[in-house]
């Protein structure tokens, strides 16, 4: 629902100035000793590359900031999960008396694709292994596992299925699965009362698949989906499925913490789809978006119902290059390219109140296997991508196309409260003016939280309970974060430590960067050299890079350069993922 429908609440976003340091000039670089200690995997950690057709900066920060290691929060040891290369999730704890990760257990086979669906198997006898074919695995987005209590967990693998397992053994049992038709991330899941389960799922779209019009200059928007599932006396089952929509590159949307919000940052209203603004079948689907195709040998007919009527006049119909185009009233409703060619000089238009029809002969005359070319590449020049490898194709520059993410940083964005019920817009923050840092999820119960720029500093937002009678509230402070992050070109991941007293940038190889919060000083006496003025507090900064100890020299270290593909920040360590290790980082 639109803020113009109804009374919608301006909840202001003002940092309380106690959680700003003032007197902060610069962080003080320190050199510690930190172990490092590395544990090596049995197999590779599994990670997603973007499909050819995956294009937008939107999927580039969907894909590159995808965090492949997974925390129990509920477990008295650090216990980790992750999938790897066999397509299982497996788990592993940390042992604090040798300084490795142990307890290797394959929770959950064939998570991926099950029933051995797009796997290839080699070797014999029981050296049998199984391995995924490329052009299956990477048609999905990130896989999720999230844990719910002690004895739940429900996790995503990207882009068939939601499963709800039960944890109580060592092997997980599957006590409900959610089929999908299209890929996705898990972006919050929350139960409550034990027995209902909130699941918001986000996946990236082309405008061409909302059936609400959008702007022009914007090429791809989000699309949530809100699942809820309901546990009877015997098992769980799902009670309703709601989507909206979002445009720009939405860096939260959580659940509020009394779970009576959907919470989103976006860079306009999110919104819904009207149903009765847009034809449908029965079952509630919506007829290929605003319109209806159907076939003869001969003939292709396209019809579209609109919620006002039109007249001839109102209609402009052009066929170019076999691209369809059809404005009515000025607005383009439909522009696709047909698979098959058409005699554009045949095309017949019938008008009846609020219905239009149209109809055009084939060049072939026989039946059509498809009626629209799918993929995003369909208004690109056969040779932008002749003699090209995959690669290559995907970074094929769209100059007649202009993504939202262009002028990301320019800009401005709010944060949306809408009734979970419902999925109207309740409240609005005070404007945004600057590009979120980074999103964290701090614990199972609670919403995520967000960091905002605030002048360099990074602010992180909050979203508490009800019963404090604030919607939004200022958590912690890191200093001169908006500064140093735009500095961090090979930044893979922000992420802070659970009580916020320090924030650490991870990049794409070896280089850990930690930000520690003003530490006031025990002592008196310390001043500033250049100003003469005295130092009340300090904030520390320190780099940690990957280095191991080589087993051929004494004392020899080499340095790591496989990718980084996982990170948890604790108080007290640093868990990295990489390629085929676990590595605990001791702080």
């Amino acid at each position: 629902m639109s803020i113009e429908d109804t009374k919608v609440n301006l909840i202001e976003l003002r940092p309380n100035k106690i959680l700003i340091d003032k007197n902060f000039e610069s962080y003080k670089l320190y050199f510690s000793n930190n172990n490092i200690s590395f544990t090596n995997l049995s197999d590779e950690i599994l990670t997603t590359k973007p499909h050819p057709l995956d294009i937008s900066y939107m999927h580039y920060r969907l894909y590159n900031e995808q965090n492949n290691i997974f925390m129990d929060p509920f477990s008295n040891s650090i216990k980790i999960f992750t999938v790897l290369k066999d397509g299982s999730i497996y788990s592993f704890e940390y042992d604090n008396d040798t300084g490795k990760f142990i307890n290797s257990t394959k929770v959950y086979e064939h998570f991926i694709k099950e029933n051995n669906e797009g796997w290839e198997i080699v070797g014999e006898g029981n050296s049998d292994t199984m391995i995924y074919k490329d052009c299956d695995i990477d048609n999905r987005y990130p896989y999720t596992v999230n844990c719910l209590s002690k004895e739940l967990v429900v996790a995503g693998n990207g882009m068939s299925k939601i499963l709800l397992f039960d944890r109580s053994n060592i092997e997980w049992n599957v006590i409900h699965r959610l089929d999908v038709d299209f890929k996705f991330i898990i972006s919050d899941v929350r139960i409550i009362n034990d027995n209902v389960i909130y699941i918001l799922t986000k996946s990236i779209i082309h405008k061409k698949d909302c059936p609400k019009k959008v702007d022009d200059c914007i090429q791809f928007l989000s699309k949530f989906t809100l699942f809820i599932l309901k546990k009877d006396e015997i098992s769980w089952n799902k009670e309703s499925e709601d989507i909206f929509y979002a445009l720009g590159n939405v860096e939260l949307c959580t659940f509020d913490y009394d779970l009576e919000n959907v919470i989103v940052q976006s860079i306009s209203e999110p919104f819904v789809i009207n149903k009765e603004k847009y034809p449908m079948y029965e079952d509630g689907s919506f007829v290929d978006k605003n319109y209806a195709i159907k076939q003869t040998d001969s003939h292709v007919s396209i019809s579209f119902i609109f919620p006002y009527e039109i007249k001839n006049e109102d209609v402009s119909i052009n066929i170019s290059s076999n691209v369809l185009t059809v404005l009515v009233k000025g607005e383009e409703i439909f522009k696709e390219c047909l698979k098959y060619r058409v005699k554009s000089s045949t095309i017949t238009i019938k008008i009846f109140h609020s219905n239009l029809y149209l109809e055009v002969e084939k060049d072939d005359h026989k039946l059509w296997d498809e009626y629209i070319v799918t993929d995003n590449t369909k208004f690109l020049q056969p040779s932008q991508f002749l003699g090209k490898s995959e690669d290559e194709c995907r970074n094929v520059p769209l100059f007649h196309e202009r993504e939202e993410c262009d002028d990301e940083r320019l800009q401005t964005s709010f944060i949306y409260w809408l009734d979970i019920s419902t999925l109207d817009i309740i409240n609005q923050s005070s404007l945004i003016t600057e590009m979120p840092l980074f999103s964290q999820k701090f614990s199972p119960n609670i919403p995520t939280s967000i960091c905002i720029p605030e002048d360099v500093d990074g602010i992180l937002w909050e979203f508490p309970s009800k019963c404090e009678n604030r919607k939004i509230l200022h958590k912690s402070t890191f200093n001169a974060l908006s500064y140093i992050q735009a500095s961090k070109g090979k930044r893979r991941y922000t992420i802070s430590s659970p009580f916020s007293t320090y924030v650490a940038i991870v990049e794409d190889f070896k280089n850990i960067h930690i930000y520690w919060c003003s530490e006031k000083l025990s002592t008196e006496g310390l001043v500033n050299r250049k100003s003469g003025k005295s130092i009340g507090s300090i904030a520390k900064q320190n780099i940690i890079s990957l280095t191991q100890n080589n087993s051929t020299e004494f004392d020899d270290k080499r340095v790591i350069t496989t990718p980084i593909v996982g990170c948890i920040c604790l108080e007290d360590c640093i868990i990295i993922g990489l390629k085929d290790n676990l590595v605990h980082i001791k702080l």
